[in-house]
C-alpha cells in the first residue's frame, strides 16, 4: 500500500502519540508526559546523537494521522520525532543534565536538524494494520525478519566494525564447505565461536590463521571438525559443554577423542633441564617468574579512597596469581564489576527498576546487573565519555555477566585465565568511568 506523502511539516504540528502501544494504557495524558517517557525508558539520548551527527533520513516513514487543522498525531516514528523535538528545543527536556546534551547536539550539529520534514498518511484502518504487520515480528515470513547477529556481521565487515563473531567468519572464509550448515537458521554460532576463541581448542585441532586472516583446519582434523558442526546442529553439542575451556577440553577429549597436550607438564620439564653450558645451576634458587593477573599490576589503582571494599578487591585482582587462583580471580572480577557499576547508578541516580517489565504482583521488576550495565555505558556514552566501540566492547566481552554468575552458582562452571583476562580488557574503560566521571 502506497501512503500519501505529504512535505515540509512543521516538526511542531506533529503531536507525539498519547496512546502509543509502548505505554501502559491510560498512564500518559500529555505531550510532556509522553517526552518524559520516552526519556526514561527508550535510549532517545542515543538516538538523537545519531540523527544529530549523521543526519535525518527518510528512509524509515513517519506515519500520522491528521486530527485537526494543521496538527497531526505520530502514528509511527515516535521515538525519531521525540528526538528531533528535543533537538529542535532542548528546553522539552527537564532533566538539565540531558538538556545539556541536547542543547550541545543542537549547537554543534544545526545543519543536520531539520525543524521540517515529510510525513506519509492514510486512513486509520490501514494505518493502524501496517503498524502491527511491522511490529508483530516475523510471522511466518509475512513480517519482518530481523538481522541475526551473524548477519549483522557481514555489513559490520563492509563498515569494519566490530563483528560478533569473528572466528566464525574467519572459519567461514577458509572453509567454505561449512558454511551453509553453519548459516543455517538454528544453527548455534554463539557456542562454535566460544570453541573456536579457545586457544588450546584450535591448537589441538590444527587451526591455524592464512596470510588473508582466514582460518584453515588441517585436513587429519577435518573429520573431527565435521562432528563437532554435526553435534552442534543436532543439539547434542551446546554451550553447557563448552561453558569454560576446561570444561570443552574434557567434553572433547571424552566425546571426539581429541588429545591436548599438557602444556603444564611440557614447562615443568623445560625447567628442570639442565642448564646451557657454563652457567652454574643453583640449587634451592627458583627465578623470579611474572604471574598472571586479571588486572595488570602496572594497572593505576582508580577506585577512590573511601571506597574500601572496592579499592581492596581492584588490589586484589592486581596481584592475585590466576593461574593458581583462576576461580578466585572470576568471583573477585564479578564482585568488582557489580560494585563498580551500582556505584554509577547511585551516584548518577539512574533508575534500578524496570517500570515496563512487571512481576505477577503488577510490580515493577529490579534490572539485572547486565541491564544495568548497559544503562550505565549509554549514559557514559551520552556525555562523551566513552566511545560507542567501549560500549560494544563492554556488553559483549568474551565473559557474559551471566558467565560470571555461573561460576558463583554453578559447580560445574569453571573458568580459563584468557577468558578473564580479556574480559578486563574488554569492560575496563567503563569500569574506570564508574570511579572517575
Amino acid at each position: 500500500m502506497a501512503f500519501t506523502d505529504i512535505k515540509n511539516v512543521a516538526i511542531t504540528d506533529l503531536l507525539l502519540d498519547k496512546d502509543n502501544y509502548r505505554y501502559f494504557k491510560g498512564t500518559v495524558t500529555t505531550q510532556e508526559e509522553c517526552v518524559a517517557e520516552m526519556l526514561e525508558n527508550y535510549e532517545i539520548e542515543n538516538l538523537a546523537d545519531e540523527i544529530a551527527k549523521n543526519g535525518w533520513s527518510e528512509f524509515e516513514q513517519v506515519v500520522v494521522f491528521k486530527i485537526d487543522g494543521n496538527n497531526w498525531t505520530v502514528m509511527e516514528g515516535n521515538r525519531r520525532i521525540t528526538a528531533l523535538k528535543l533537538l529542535n528545543d532542548p528546553a522539552l527536556c527537564k532533566d538539565q543534565d540531558k538538556q545539556r546534551i541536547f542543547a550541545d547536539l543542537k549547537s554543534k550539529y544545526a545543519i543536520n536538524i531539520p525543524n521540517q520534514i515529510t510525513i506519509y498518511t492514510d486512513n486509520l484502518e490501514k494505518i493502524k494494520y501496517h503498524i502491527k504487520k511491522r511490529h508483530s515480528g516475523p510471522d511466518d515470513g509475512r513480517g519482518t525478519l530481523p538481522w541475526d547477529p551473524l548477519r549483522k556481521d557481514n555489513q559490520a565487515i563492509d563498515n569494519k566494525a566490530p563483528l560478533n563473531y569473528p572466528f566464525v567468519h574467519k572459519l567461514g572464509g577458509g572453509a567454505p564447505a561449512l558454511v551453509s550448515k553453519i548459516q543455517k537458521k538454528g544453527f548455534p554460532v554463539s557456542t562454535l565461536e566460544r570453541i573456536l576463541a579457545y586457544k588450546e581448542i584450535r591448537h589441538a585441532l590444527n587451526i591455524e590463521t592464512r596470510d588473508d586472516g582466514t582460518l584453515t583446519i588441517d585436513k587429519h582434523a577435518e573429520d573431527i571438525f565435521q562432528k563437532i558442526i554435526t553435534a552442534l546442529d543436532n543439539k547434542d553439542l551446546n554451550v553447557d559443554h563448552v561453558k569454560t575451556q576446561e570444561l570443552a577440553k574434557e567434553y572433547f577429549k571424552d566425546k571426539f577423542k581429541i588429545i591436548f597436550k599438557d602444556t603444564t607438564e611440557s614447562k615443568r620439564k623445560m625447567n628442570q633441564a639442565s642448564p646451557r653450558k657454563g652457567k652454574a645451576r643453583l640449587s634451592g634458587v627458583v627465578k623470579n617468574k611474572r604471574i598472571i593477573t586479571v588486572i595488570p599490576e602496572h594497572t593505576s589503582q582508580f577506585v577512590p579512597d573511601k571506597h574500601e571494599k572496592a579499592k581492596k578487591i581492584m588490589n586484589e585482582l592486581r596481584g592475585l596469581d590466576i593461574k593458581k587462583f583462576t576461580q578466585a580471580g572470576a568471583i573477585s572480577l564479578r564482585c568488582f564489576i557489580e560494585l563498580s557499576v551500582y556505584h554509577y547508578v547511585e551516584d548518577k541516580k539512574l533508575p534500578v527498576v524496570n517500570t515496563k517489565k512487571l512481576d505477577r504482583h503488577g510490580n515493577p521488576t529490579k534490572k539485572t546487573l547486565h541491564d544495568l550495565l548497559i544503562d550505565v555505558c549509554n549514559d557514559l556514552e551520552s556525555k562523551n565519555l566513552i566511545k560507542k566501540s567501549d560500549k560494544q566492547s563492554a556488553t559483549s566481552s568474551r565473559l557474559k555477566i551471566s558467565d560470571l554468575n555461573a561460576f558463583v552458582h554453578n559447580p560445574n562452571a569453571l573458568p580459563a585465565m584468557d577468558e578473564l583476562t580479556t574480559t578486563w580488557l574488554a569492560i575496563k574503560i567503563v569500569l574506570e568511568k564508574c570511579w572517575t566521571s
